[in-house]
């Protein structure tokens, strides 16, 4: 069953897998605005907040997790090149 048959479309940035490195790259950036997000309010706590301790946890654990979704985006980036997409 290909695409067409089935009313579903595929750019050809999915067939040279451009879909995947874009999709890990929003992925990265939504992290990134989490994470800001986060500092932004732990920075409006007193250090002694319950909250504060909580909020510092689930910054270092988006840290955690942003660097393995870059390391992602750069393996993904690196199968881009090698398939010389272009603009």
């Amino acid at each position: 069953m290909n695409p067409s048959s089935t009313g579903l479309r595929r750019s050809s940035t999915h067939y040279f897998g451009a879909e995947s490195w874009q999709t890990s790259y929003d992925a990265c950036l939504r992290l990134h605005r989490e994470i800001a997000t986060s500092l932004a309010d732990r920075n409006r706590l007193p250090r002694t907040a319950h909250a504060y301790a909580n909020l510092n946890e689930s910054i270092l654990q988006n840290l955690k997790s942003l660097g393995r979704q870059i390391e992602a985006l750069k393996r993904d980036l690196n199968l881009a090149t090698e398939k010389s997409l272009t603009s």
